[in-house]
């Protein structure tokens, strides 16, 4: 007999699978939370001025708290 394993979901499909239930709950995080000050603080750690334009600071600050947040994870494929 085989085990199956469940492998991690990964964001985009979580994002996917829950679109309608996320949207409510980022437009209420968006509207409580005053983001200028972390973007202000993000872009002098991580923008570079060489290179290909990297994506925004905000952005990926966002990523990660959503990833803590929801337990989710970026597997290697």
């Amino acid at each position: 007999m085989t085990q199956q394993t469940r492998s991690p979901i990964s964001f985009a499909t979580y994002l996917i699978n829950t679109k309608q239930e996320l949207h409510h709950v980022l437009d209420a995080v968006t509207k409580k939370i005053d983001w200028a000050p972390f973007e202000k603080m993000l872009s002098k750690v991580y923008d570079k001025p060489v290179g290909r334009k990297s994506y925004p600071a905000l952005m990926m600050f966002k990523c990660l708290l959503l990833q803590n947040w929801y337990n989710l994870s970026d597997f290697r494929a």
